[in-house]
C-alpha cells in the first residue's frame, strides 16, 4: 500500500534520493523502488468543489419544482417522475465517467440525492407508514455501496451522518434500534476500504462514540457516571497504540478528556450523586489530579494538554476573581493572562531544544 505524502515532502524526498544515488550510497533501481512507495497526495480541487456544490443547488432545485407542483400530479406520475430522475442522473454519470470523471462524481452526488429525496417522496405518495429514521436507513444502505464502490470518501462520510441520524432519532423515539449492532461494526470496517483514511477514521469514530453515548443514556447511566466513562474511554483512544489513524485516535481522546474534563471540576456535575460538600471535594480532587495528568502530557510533547492547562487556570480564574475585584481591572488582568498565554505557546513552539518542536 503505497503511502500518501505532500507535494513538498514528495519533491524533497526525491532530491534527497537523488543525492544519495549520486554520491553513490543507494543505486539507481533502489532510488525507483523507494520513490514508488510514495504517492502525492492530492490538492482540493475548485472544479470538483465547483461541480459539487453545483450539484447540490441542482438537486434542490428539482426538489422545489417537484414541491412546487406536487398536488397537481397523480400518483404514477410522481413516482415516475422520480424514477426517471435517479435513472437518468446515474445514467449521465456512467457514461460520462471516463472523458469527464469529476462532472461524473457530481452528478453521482445528484443521484444520492435524488434517491434520498425519492424515499421520502414515495413513502409519502403511497401512505407508507414508519418514523423518518427509518427513511434515513434505506438512505443509508443505498449511499453506503455507492460510497465503496467509487472509493468516494465524501459519500462515506455522508452515509456515517446519514446512520447517526438514524441512530439519534431511534433513540429519542425511546427504542433500541438492533440494527445498530450490525451497521456501525459494518461502516467501521469499511474504513480500511479507504486506507484508513483520516477524515474517515474521524468519523468512523464519531460514530462509534455518539452510538455508545446514546446506548448509556438508554441504559440510564446517569450524567455523572456517563462522563466519567466517556472520559477514560479519551484516555484510552489517547493511550492505545492502534494500528491505523494514530493521529486522528489521539486527537480525538485527547479532545474528549480534556473537555469532559473541564467539566468534571465543575462542583455541580458531582452533585448528583453525592452531597454538596463531598461533591466540592470530589470535584477539588479531581482537578488536581486532572492538572497534574495534563502537565505529565504536557512533558511528553502535548500541544493540546498545554491549552488545556490554560484553559483550566483561567476557569478558576474567573470563578475566583470576579466577584472580587472591578470590572476593569478583572479584564485588564484577563486580557493579560491570555496574551501571557499566547507568548507562552508561541515560545514553547520555536524554542528548539524546548518541549515542542515545529514541524
Amino acid at each position: 500500500m503505497r503511502k500518501k505524502i505532500e507535494p513538498k515532502q514528495y519533491q524533497f524526498l526525491k532530491e534527497e534520493l537523488q543525492h544519495w544515488t549520486n554520491e553513490q550510497l543507494i543505486t539507481k533501481e533502489q532510488m525507483d523502488d523507494v520513490v514508488a512507495l510514495y504517492d502525492v497526495k492530492e490538492k482540493i480541487s475548485f472544479i470538483r468543489i465547483l461541480l459539487t456544490v453545483g450539484s447540490v443547488l441542482i438537486g434542490l432545485g428539482i426538489l422545489s419544482f417537484i414541491a412546487s407542483n406536487w398536488a397537481y400530479m397523480g400518483k404514477i406520475s410522481k413516482y415516475v417522475l422520480i424514477l426517471t430522475l435517479y435513472t437518468g442522473v446515474n445514467y449521465a454519470s456512467f457514461r460520462i465517467a471516463d472523458l469527464y470523471p469529476k462532472t461524473s462524481r457530481s452528478l453521482t452526488y445528484l443521484g444520492i440525492l435524488t434517491f434520498g429525496a425519492g424515499i421520502f417522496l414515495v413513502g409519502q405518495i403511497f401512505h407508507y407508514g414508519g418514523h423518518f429514521t427509518q427513511a434515513f436507513l434505506l438512505w443509508t444502505i443505498g449511499t453506503l455501496p455507492m460510497a465503496l464502490l467509487y472509493q468516494d470518501k465524501l459519500l462515506f462520510i455522508f452515509a456515517g451522518i446519514l446512520l447517526m441520524v438514524y441512530v439519534n432519532g431511534s433513540f429519542a423515539l425511546g427504542s433500541l434500534p438492533l440494527l445498530l449492532f450490525v451497521l456501525a461494526p459494518a461502516y467501521y470496517y469499511c474504513i480500511r476500504y479507504f486506507n484508513n483514511h483520516p477524515a474517515a477514521v474521524f468519523f468512523g469514530n464519531l460514530l462509534i462514540l455518539n452510538s455508545i453515548l446514546r446506548l448509556t443514556v438508554y441504559a440510564n447511566f446517569g450524567s455523572l457516571y456517563s462522563l466519567l466513562f466517556f472520559f477514560a474511554i479519551g484516555v484510552a483512544m489517547y493511550f492505545v497504540p492502534v494500528s491505523f489513524g494514530r493521529h486522528v485516535f489521539k486527537l480525538q481522546g485527547g479532545l474528549l478528556f480534556g473537555i469532559l474534563g473541564l467539566v468534571l471540576t465543575i462542583s455541580g456535575t458531582w452533585e448528583s450523586v453525592f452531597s454538596y460538600s463531598t461533591a466540592d471535594f470530589a470535584s477539588v480532587f479531581f482537578a488536581i489530579s486532572y492538572a497534574v495528568f495534563l502537565f505529565y502530557l504536557t512533558r511528553k510533547q502535548d500541544l493540546l494538554s498545554l491549552v488545556f492547562i490554560c484553559i483550566l487556570i483561567f476557569r478558576y480564574y474567573v470563578d475566583t476573581l470576579y466577584d472580587f475585584m472591578p470590572k476593569s481591572l478583572f479584564f485588564i488582568l484577563s486580557g493579560l493572562l491570555l496574551t501571557g498565554f499566547g507568548y507562552w505557546f508561541e515560545r514553547s513552539r520555536r524554542k528548539k531544544g524546548g518541549i515542542f518542536h515545529e514541524n
